[in-house]
C-alpha cells in the first residue's frame, strides 16, 4: 500500500511543485480552450446563419421567377465555404427548389440540382425553422422573405470539423506545454528542494553525529551550521546551533562537576581508609587491654585466694597463740 510518509522530503517537494505547476497550467489551458471552443462554435453558427441569410436573400429573385439556373449558380458560390455540405432551398409551396452538396474535399466535385435529381437522403419536406446540433454537425433553417412575404425556406447543413481540428490542435499544444512546464517545474523544484532539504540534511547529519558519536558515546558538540538565510530554514539552523551550544555547556559543567565529585570521592575514600586503619588500631589496643585486664583479673583472683589463705593461717595462728598463751598462764598458775 502506498504510504506518502515513506517518501523523502526531497521528492515530496519536487513532486508537489511539479504536479502543482502542471495541474495549474492544464486547468488554465482547459478553461481557455473551453471558452475559445465555445466562442469558435458560436462564430461558426453565426457565420453559417449569415451565409444562409445571404444565400436566401440572393435567391429571392430566382424563387420569385422560378429560375432554377440562377439558383444553382448562387449555390455554386458555396464552394468557398468548405464546411458547408448540404443546402436545400424550398419554394413557397414547400417543394425543393434547388439543392447543393459537397463533402469539402478538393478532389471531389460539388453536386447540385433540382427536385428532379434530389438525392434520397435529402428531405422533401420543409423543416422547422431552428438551429440543431447533432454528432459534430449542425443545421440552420431560415425563412426567405421578400417584401414581407414568405417566398421560400433555406436549409443549410455544416460540419464542425474546424472545431474538431481546433480541439486536436489544443490537445497537442496542451500536451507540449504540459511537458515543457513539467520539465521546467522539475528543474525548478530540484533547485528549490536543494535550498530547503540541504540545510535540513545538515541538521540531521549533525544530530546523527551527536547521537552516534564514537569514543565515550558523545558526538562532536563543537559543530556549528552556517545560517545563510533569514527564513524558517535559517531559524532552524540558528536554533539548532543555540541548542547544541547549550548542550555543550551542560556537558562541560557536568564534566567539571563529575571531576569535582570524583576528587571528593577519592579524598573521602582516603579518609575512610585512614579512619578504618585507626579503628582497626584502636580495636587491637582494646583487645590488648581486654587481654591484660583478663590476666590482671586472674592475678587478682590468685592474690585474693592467697590473702584468704593468709587470713586463714593468721586466724589459725592467732587461735593457736591464744591456746598457747592459755596453756602458759595455766602453767604459771600451777607453779
Amino acid at each position: 500500500m502506498f504510504n506518502a510518509n515513506s517518501i523523502d522530503l526531497k521528492w515530496k517537494v519536487v513532486f508537489g511543485v511539479t504536479l502543482t505547476s502542471v495541474l495549474s497550467v492544464l486547468l488554465a489551458i482547459s478553461i481557455f480552450a473551453s471558452i475559445e471552443l465555445q466562442r469558435l462554435e458560436e462564430t461558426v453558427v453565426n457565420e453559417t446563419s449569415t451565409i444562409a441569410e445571404i444565400i436566401g436573400g440572393n435567391s429571392a429573385g430566382a424563387l420569385s421567377f422560378s429560375d432554377t439556373e440562377s439558383g444553382l449558380e448562387i449555390l455554386q458560390t458555396l464552394k468557398a465555404v468548405p464546411h458547408i455540405h448540404d443546402v436545400i432551398i424550398f419554394d413557397d409551396t414547400g417543394e425543393p427548389f434547388v439543392w447543393y452538396q459537397w463533402s469539402g474535399k478538393e478532389n471531389e466535385e460539388a453536386r447540385s440540382g433540382t427536385i428532379d435529381n434530389l438525392p434520397s437522403h435529402f428531405s422533401k419536406n420543409v423543416p422547422i425553422e431552428k438551429i440543431t446540433t447533432l454528432d459534430g454537425e449542425f443545421s440552420v433553417v431560415q425563412k426567405i422573405m421578400s417584401e414581407g412575404s414568405l417566398i421560400g425556406t433555406i436549409y443549410v447543413l455544416t460540419d464542425l470539423k474546424i472545431l474538431k481540428d481546433t480541439k486536436s490542435t489544443y490537445l497537442i499544444v496542451t500536451l507540449l506545454i504540459a511537458f515543457g512546464v513539467a520539465l521546467f517545474s522539475f528543474v525548478l523544484a530540484m533547485l528549490i528542494q536543494r535550498n530547503i532539504v540541504a540545510p535540513i540534511n545538515e541538521v540531521v547529519s549533525a544530530l546523527k553525529d551527536i547521537a552516534e558519536g564514537e569514543g565515550e558515546g558523545e558526538g562532536d558538540l563543537t559543530v556549528r551550521l552556517n545560517a545563510n538565510t533569514n527564513d524558517e530554514i535559517g531559524q532552524l539552523v540558528t536554533w539548532f546551533n543555540t541548542f547544541v551550544s547549550k548542550v555543550q555547556q551542560i556537558i562541560i559543567q557536568f564534566r567539571e562537576t563529575a571531576n569535582e565529585l570524583s576528587t571528593a570521592a577519592t579524598e573521602l575514600n582516603t579518609q575512610s581508609s585512614e579512619t578504618n586503619r585507626h579503628i582497626i588500631g584502636q580495636q587491637n589496643e582494646i583487645e590488648t587491654v581486654l587481654k591484660a585486664m583478663t590476666e590482671m583479673s586472674i592475678v587478682v583472683q590468685d592474690v585474693a585466694e592467697s590473702v584468704e589463705e593468709s587470713a586463714t593461717d593468721a586466724e589459725k595462728a592467732d587461735r593457736e597463740s591464744n591456746i598457747g598463751r592459755q596453756i602458759v598462764g595455766e602453767t604459771i598458775s600451777s607453779i
